[in-house]
């Protein structure tokens, strides 16, 4: 019989016992699905508001919203503690 205290410990998908269990890090689901880490180390993310009611926005604005976005560097420490990088 395992005592009460240790019951929160339990592995019960092995059987095991953990005496010390750590709790995991998880990175942010929504930040790793919108940003993405260049190879030179950049996060770039896509530019909202080009899905849909494409008519009624000039080609210029279009266009303009094809090209990706960087991260601004005063919201880049934040973003990279999302994506757990920092």
């Amino acid at each position: 019989m395992v005592p009460q205290v240790l019951r929160l410990f339990e592995d019960t998908s092995r059987g095991n016992i953990k005496s010390n269990v750590m709790p995991k890090v998880k990175t942010h689901s929504r930040a790793k699905k919108t940003f993405k880490v260049t190879g030179t180390g950049k996060i770039t993310y896509r530019k909202p508001t080009r899905g849909h009611l494409l008519t009624k926005k000039s080609s210029k604005r279009k266009r303009a919203l094809r090209v990706t976005g960087q991260v601004h560097p005063t919201n880049l420490d934040f973003v990279k503690r999302l994506l757990r990088l920092k």
